[in-house]
């Protein structure tokens, strides 16, 4: 059977971007934050785990808090181990970022 993992969130960075530059490829994280009404018509936000690879993390480096994006991407998770025990955290790992005008118009893709 087939399956699909795809993400498509349009938000605004909500986080520093940092950005690490490793042996074979630079990586960027921050976190974006979207907003949406529940059932019952109030308003909440939800904020997301960001990561871009390679030459998109180039790009998004100098992105500030505020700036609105459409993240285009897949869900992830990303493992590790602090003081013995395994910590996990969903992540959306980016294969698109553009920058997004007011109006939702996309422009700009990374």
């Amino acid at each position: 059977m087939a399956s699909v993992n795809s993400v498509t969130l349009l938000g605004t960075v909500a986080s520093e971007v940092r950005h690490t530059q490793t042996d074979k490829s630079q990586v960027s994280n921050f976190s974006l934050k979207t907003d949406a009404l529940s059932i019952n018509g109030k308003a909440y936000s939800s904020w997301h785990n960001i990561v871009v690879w390679g030459r998109g993390a180039e790009m998004v480096k100098d992105l500030s808090e505020g700036d609105m994006l459409t993240v285009f991407g897949e869900l992830g998770t990303e493992t590790w181990e602090s003081d013995g025990e395994k910590k996990y955290k969903s992540v959306v790992k980016a294969h698109r970022v553009q920058l997004a005008s007011e109006e939702g118009q996309a422009n700009a893709p990374f």
